[in-house]
């Protein structure tokens, strides 16, 4: 069954989003609040299944494209 994923950009810079995320979430917390207002950033679990996929996706594009310039 494929997967439902709206793309927002390369692989490259997909995983350089998902990176800047756990980042954030490493550094600032999962969630915070500030006087009423509360923010809660995406589950860091999900997080990274996301940047490894995204790596194995990257590692199994460069592999094709050296296949590719090989032959």
């Amino acid at each position: 069954m494929e997967e439902n994923l709206i793309s927002f950009g390369s692989p490259e810079e997909q995983l350089a989003t998902v990176n800047q995320a756990i980042y954030n979430i490493l550094v600032g917390g999962q969630s915070y609040q500030i006087g009423s207002r509360r923010l809660t950033r995406a589950d860091l679990a999900l997080l990274q299944d996301m940047q490894s996929k995204l790596q194995a996706q990257i590692a199994a594009g460069k592999n094709q494209a050296a296949y590719l310039r090989i032959r």
